[in-house]
């Protein structure tokens, strides 16, 4: 605490009336604004689930004037980690400490709603995780157990279809999209290998049902995602995956 903030305190320690208190690190800073969080509810509605979550706008209604009365500032930003997309969020402090960290942005689409959604989706679960705030008792993707109000069977039944393999049609949509972006057979097959080892899937006839559509929607009816899935692949390979250089090789006609 700096000496003309003591001089303002009471005998007691506590800030005169009309002033904030200033905390000198980040980790006391952090430590108040926690104590100081609102609780915040619910205020849009999933109509595919008819389930409720906190918008961001709303989350972030509620937490800055807080942040702002410690000496706290929120920063989230898209970036590029490793080769790939992430929500970098930041926590900086009057002091110039910081605080960082990364989560994975994973677009269901390929385009820039897909992009946006999934960031807006992920600086609110970011932030809310950030300062503790529990207001995501169900969430608005079309992914989350919590927000689906079913019975037990009826969950059984979503899970078992979600589990089933890739469907016939499903694989002639995406050979028309590889074909559509002028692959060959072996770029073809590297991109089917590299998406399904990606999502740990050791061959593409046992590729779920769920993840065969995010792949359709990925490569896109012109076929330009499936470049983008072989650059990525190229530069998983670069930074040493064994996958990815070994499908690379097979690809390229070497011995992997």
């Amino acid at each position: 605490m700096s000496t003309a903030t003591k001089e303002k305190a009471t005998a007691n320690g506590k800030p005169a009336t009309g002033e904030s208190p200033q905390q000198d690190t980040l980790a006391e800073a952090l430590l108040a604004a926690q104590i100081d969080m609102p609780a915040v509810e619910p205020d849009k509605t999933n109509p595919h689930f008819k389930s409720k979550f906190v918008s961001l706008g709303n989350l972030l209604s509620k937490i800055r004037p807080v942040l702002n009365t410690h000496g706290l500032v929120l920063v989230q930003a898209p970036a590029l980690s490793d080769g790939q997309f992430v929500l970098r969020t930041i926590i900086l402090h009057r002091s110039g400490e910081s605080l960082k960290f990364d989560a994975p942005l994973k677009p269901t689409k390929d385009d820039p709603q897909g992009q946006g959604s999934a960031i807006t989706y992920m600086r609110r679960y970011a932030a809310a995780a950030a300062f503790a705030i529990a207001d995501q008792d169900d969430d608005d993707g079309n992914d989350g157990s919590s927000s689906r109000q079913s019975t037990p069977r009826a969950t059984a039944q979503e899970r078992k279809a979600a589990e089933r393999p890739i469907t016939g049609e499903q694989k002639g949509k995406i050979n028309t999209r590889l074909a559509a972006a002028g692959l060959s057979a072996e770029e073809a097959s590297a991109v089917r290998v590299w998406y399904c080892a990606e999502q740990g899937v050791p061959h593409f006839d046992r590729l779920p049902t769920k993840q065969a559509s995010y792949l359709i929607n990925q490569l896109r009816e012109d076929g330009s995602g499936a470049i983008a899935i072989l650059d990525d692949l190229k530069v998983q390979a670069s930074k040493g995956s064994e996958v990815a250089q070994k499908i690379l090789a097979r690809m390229e006609g070497l011995d992997a």
